[in-house]
């Protein structure tokens, strides 16, 4: 059974409905969905939660509430985000072993398709390689001056959109990922500048299973 990950908070209510219902209005078959959430009262009081819960292909839905301990996140002062993009890099903190693979979704990605078949092969290729996660490349090192790269003290060509990833959580869990993340957050904090997304890449280094952009595809 896939596993969908959400990050938010209050803000992006509405557009983590939107996306939940086409999930379950496409996939074919029962799915688990996790929330990392900041204030998950929010959430569970709004009148479309009973209708998600009355969807037939969702086995399950778990909101864990999000406590922000005292660490800032960079870059939030009049961004397009809220502090919520920086979750995910915890979810070793919240999120139990259980689950072997997670499927991270940023609240904005809407399913137009049964992704179930395309995404089973990537999971499959996944688990039997050395990578935690899977995600689309969205840009490419131009050359050895590229000012993206030597801000994030990249040595790979590839920098991924961390909109959409596969996560192998067994992986990330033995390798003490979230701790590891951490760690490069605070290892770059006055050299970030798209968020979380600059931590993932800056860390993994090009290190992961390259996605088809139609898993993660932009308008």
């Amino acid at each position: 059974m896939l596993t969908f990950l959400y990050c938010l908070d209050e803000n992006y209510n509405k557009q983590a409905f939107t996306s939940i219902f086409s999930l379950l209005d496409n996939i074919n078959e029962p799915i688990k969905i996790i929330m990392l959430h900041k204030n998950p009262k929010t959430f569970l009081e709004n009148k479309f939660y009973k209708e998600i819960k009355k969807k037939k292909n969702l086995s399950e839905i778990q909101i864990l509430n999000f406590v922000k301990k005292e660490v800032e996140f960079p870059q939030l002062i009049d961004a397009h985000v809220s502090e919520a993009t920086y979750y995910r890099i915890y979810i070793s903190n919240y999120i139990s072993m259980d689950h072997e693979i997670l499927i991270y979704l940023d609240p904005d990605v809407i399913c137009i398709k049964n992704p179930v078949k395309e995404l089973q092969k990537k999971i499959d290729e996944l688990k039997t390689s050395d990578q935690i996660i899977g995600a689309s490349t969205e840009t490419y090192k131009k050359n050895e001056e590229d000012q993206e790269f030597i801000r994030l003290n990249m040595e790979s060509n590839e920098y991924f959109n961390a909109g959409f990833m596969i996560i192998d959580y067994s992986k990330w869990q033995n390798k003490n990922t979230t701790n590891n993340l951490v760690s490069k957050l605070f290892e770059i904090f006055d050299n970030i500048v798209f968020w979380d997304q600059d931590v993932l890449n800056s860390f993994f280094d090009g290190d992961y299973i390259k996605l088809d952009k139609r898993f993660n595809f932009k308008i």
